[in-house]
């Protein structure tokens, strides 16, 4: 497969990866001195414009399954930060990093240690009928119930959970994230599910893997113009250097003032204020930043709420 220009794959403390000798030969952590460094790598060429829809699906599947093994590579070393898919790294590297460095700090904080693991139930649904005494009309139901008792199961093991879309014949499709080391814990809540219905159930674990559900780095290019935008969104002068404390004021400022006419919504105040905020730890006024780049952070979806009125032993 040819390559062209380079991504983002992710961010990570410098220190535990410098120098390892195990880092994957097409992956370099960049050249600055940040405490937190970008690992960059080739990008997958670009899919063809011109090809049959499965041709294209057979590409894109092999790009995705080329970045996660390349992630899974890194994440043995340590914890890594993942980018998203195609993130380009901005002229200045160096910038990227100093200017969105808190940011950086949370997602890595939120893996410190930490796997991700993802958990595939499927059942027997011509037999679940006798199996839990349902009428067959009333499967859905039933489905929905043992959903809720498996998520309540894995919930109560990991740190953070989340529900993917399930495919035709599965009852939960979940992702957990869970202490490197407290994988005999997750074991023992496989156990549980299991032993539900041991001829009819199907459960598969895969992992482990970087928390890359449950926090990823998006970069996103802004033009100069943009950083001048964003002090206008605040009512801020692009002409001043900024300091964190100031723009955390006018933030909640801009919040507490939020109507109708304003046409302001609360994530454009907060989009401005991240904006902003890569400006301040630069030490520049808006009006004398150059095009850069803003980093939020991003997830597959919320995290699973238990129901505490479900549990495996009412649905057994």
């Amino acid at each position: 497969m040819s390559f062209v220009s380079e991504e983002i794959v992710g961010f990570v403390r410098r220190a535990a990866f410098e120098g390892h000798g195990a880092i994957p030969k097409a992956c370099r952590l960049d050249d600055t001195s940040n405490e937190i460094a970008a690992i960059v790598a080739p990008r997958p060429a670009d899919l063809p414009r011109r090809a049959t829809k499965r041709t294209f699906r057979r590409r894109l599947t092999r790009q995705a399954l080329e970045r996660q093994l390349r992630l899974e590579a890194l994440h043995r070393l340590g914890d890594i930060l993942p980018a998203a898919p195609g993130s380009p790294p901005p002229p200045d590297i160096d910038a990227l990093l100093r200017g969105n460095s808190e940011t950086l700090l949370r997602g890595l904080n939120k893996l410190s240690g930490r796997a991700q693991y993802q958990v595939i139930v499927s059942w027997d649904v011509e037999r679940a009928a006798e199996r839990f005494s349902f009428d067959a009309a009333d499967l859905p139901a039933l489905a929905l119930q043992l959903n809720g008792a498996i998520s309540a199961v894995l919930t109560d093991t990991a740190e953070d959970a989340i529900s993917l879309p399930r495919d035709v014949g599965h009852l939960a499709n979940v992702v957990v994230l869970i202490p490197r080391m407290a994988l005999p814990r997750l074991d023992v809540a496989l156990e549980r599910i299991d032993a539900l219905w041991t001829e009819g159930l199907k459960v598969r674990l895969l992992g482990p893997g970087p928390g890359v559900s449950f926090v990823r780095a998006i970069v996103q290019p802004v033009k100069s113009e943009g950083f001048q935008s964003a002090a206008e969104h605040l009512g801020l002068d692009a002409e001043q250097a900024l300091d964190l404390s100031a723009l955390a004021r006018a933030r909640k400022h801009r919040l507490m003032r939020l109507d109708e006419a304003s046409g302001q919504r609360p994530e454009d105040i907060d989009q401005a204020a991240r904006t902003l905020g890569y400006c301040a730890r630069l030490g520049l006024p808006p009006a004398g930043a150059e095009d850069g780049a803003v980093i939020a952070l991003d997830r597959d979806g919320p995290s699973i709420v238990p129901n505490a009125e479900i549990s495996l032993e009412d649905v057994a």
